[in-house]
């Protein structure tokens, strides 16, 4: 099967459409209501940037899992005929020749950002049983490191309302724990890797 081709101008399009649609969640943040919302949203999204986390939100606010085409295929789902992707960025790593202060032949990685669909599990249905068990629930514990920046934002916003978040250690299973009783403080697990930190972040954050 020949490959589509795409039409360089309607991707750049796209992407200036999509980077839009960012500015203008990120504006829509103002307000308290909003952020509540996005919180909670971003409790289930934990996987994705800050970026795609808005987008994902501006075009199905009722999204729980999403992932591309034949991801879903590979876990024993289908996508619905008919069904409209979510539209994100996606990425990957590239080389190029290196430019003429560098040495000859040396060369250059970069990220290179085009924007990808990928679909809720709401619009998928089941076709091998045995592999769609094998989709990820939240109850896992993550490793890695988080989306840059989000959780800076996340703190700078409870700081404005009186609240403080520190790390420190916390006896038991427990990955965090917020007080109302006199001062306003989220206290998360020293020893999360930054990704779980940040979900638990964003959960404690969200129950407030």
């Amino acid at each position: 099967m020949a490959r589509k081709r795409i039409n360089p101008q309607a991707r750049q399009d796209e992407i200036e459409a999509l980077q839009k649609t960012i500015a203008e969640r990120v504006e829509a943040l103002h307000s308290e209501v909003d952020w509540e919302k996005f919180l909670a949203f971003a409790a289930t999204f934990y996987r994705y940037s800050f970026n795609n986390m808005l987008l994902i939100q501006a075009q199905k606010p009722y999204a729980t899992y999403v992932a591309g085409y034949q991801s879903w295929r590979s876990r024993g789902r289908q996508v619905r005929k008919g069904e409209k992707g979510i539209r994100i960025f996606g990425s990957r790593l590239i080389d190029i020749t290196a430019d003429e202060d560098k040495e000859e032949g040396t060369p250059i990685k970069f990220r290179k950002f085009f924007p990808v669909s990928v679909f809720d599990i709401s619009q998928t249905d089941i076709v091998d049983p045995d592999k769609a068990e094998e989709v990820p629930t939240l109850a896992q514990h993550l490793q890695g490191e988080a989306p840059e920046g989000l959780a800076d934002t996340i703190k700078q916003m409870l700081r404005s309302k009186g609240w403080t978040v520190t790390e420190q250690e916390i006896p038991g299973a427990a990955n965090g724990y917020t007080t109302t009783k006199g001062d306003k403080k989220i206290v998360i697990d020293e020893s999360l890797s930054p990704k779980q930190a940040l979900k638990t972040l964003i959960h404690e954050t969200a129950a407030l």
